[in-house]
């Protein structure tokens, strides 16, 4: 995987990518007010992320400190940058965060979803609004198709997969064949998974319905702090390097860095978010100040993020789980539990 990414900027940025000596050079001389924003903003992106999760599990009643879910944040920020496809694995780690504290599974899974959710829109709502429409078109007509026909395929599976699970399965007939035998045994087995993501995601509707809309738009509004707190990030970098690119420019760039970055060939996009980057900021400007701002931006919002991420994550390690507490339905009826009471006086 890192000889493809090496391979995919080596062919993306060559002829493009300056001198080394050119790029320190400028990185040695950046306006130190402007790479203290961009450190700034860093932490206030992590913090939105995290404040927004807070919120969605505050709304289902999961209490988590703000200490709890800062850490929780930076460690699957740091599995998101650390791990080939680290999105999924990152949202796999905050189930197992939310459930440590309390949640039951379908709740967990249902506040992660809905975070991705918010995140998503949050984003384009920040590409939109601070830098028009274009990034967005650009990213539609670019990487959306694939997106969508994902989507109809996983959605068209579980449907048949619930439909198969309503039906009322059949008693396997001694007669049949051995074949015969695997297949209706087979079908069986796709009834009942179809029955347990039935249920599961009844649950998970259920949890649901039980955020307020006010609390799901407050969770959207961190996710914007998010992304925006992160895009200026970019722009911070941009402008401590002396690169003269406008606002459009860093919101197309910073959006299809988004998406590149969900390529799983390498950890975090690495290799693929920098050639990106560098080929949409160097268009009209100096190769050396992009390249200068993209490593320093990769910087701040990738190398710092994975040391943080790993103390927190062996941190997180020594908390103990938190227990559910779940309603106790008695086995036996009323009148025989008194009868056995009377009996033991």
């Amino acid at each position: 995987m890192i000889l493809v990414a090496v391979a995919a900027v080596w062919v993306t940025v060559r002829g493009r990518l300056p001198a080394p000596g050119a790029i320190w050079t400028i990185l040695r001389t950046a306006d130190a007010r402007w790479v203290a924003a961009a450190l700034g903003v860093q932490v206030v992106s992590q913090a939105a992320f995290a404040l927004q999760q807070r919120h969605l599990l505050a709304a289902v009643g999961v209490r988590v400190s703000r200490v709890a879910i800062l850490a929780i944040t930076y460690s699957r920020s740091a599995i998101s940058l650390a791990l080939p496809a680290g999105s999924a694995m990152s949202a796999a780690y905050a189930v197992q965060q939310y459930r440590r504290r309390g949640a039951t599974g379908a709740t967990a899974a249902t506040v992660a979803v809905i975070s991705m959710l918010a995140s998503m829109a949050g984003l384009l709502a920040v590409c939109v609004l601070a830098f028009g429409q274009g990034p967005l078109l650009n990213w539609w007509h670019s990487a959306s198709y694939e997106a969508i026909a994902a989507a109809v395929v996983v959605t068209g599976a579980l449907v048949a997969v619930v439909r198969a699970g309503g039906r009322t399965p059949k008693s396997v007939d001694p007669d049949l064949n051995r074949s015969d035998r695997d297949h209706v045994e087979s079908i069986s087995v796709m009834r009942r998974a179809g029955a347990w993501i039935h249920r599961e995601w009844t649950a998970a509707v259920t949890a649901a319905r039980s955020i307020p809309p006010r609390d799901a738009a407050a969770a959207l509004l961190w996710s914007a702090l998010n992304w925006a707190a992160d895009a200026f990030c970019l722009v911070a970098a941009a402008q401590a390097c002396g690169l003269p690119a406008g606002w459009q420019t860093v919101g197309a760039a910073y959006l299809v860095a988004q998406v590149v970055r969900q390529i799983p060939l390498s950890p975090g996009g690495l290799g693929f978010v920098e050639a990106s980057l560098v080929t949409a900021l160097s268009l009209g400007a100096s190769p050396a100040a992009a390249a200068a701002a993209v490593l320093l931006y990769r910087i701040v919002s990738f190398w710092l993020i994975l040391p943080v991420g790993l103390l927190t994550y062996l941190g997180l390690r020594r908390v103990p789980a938190r227990s559910v507490d779940l309603p106790v339905t008695p086995v036996l009826p009323r009148p025989r539990r008194a009868e056995l009471a009377e009996s033991s006086h």
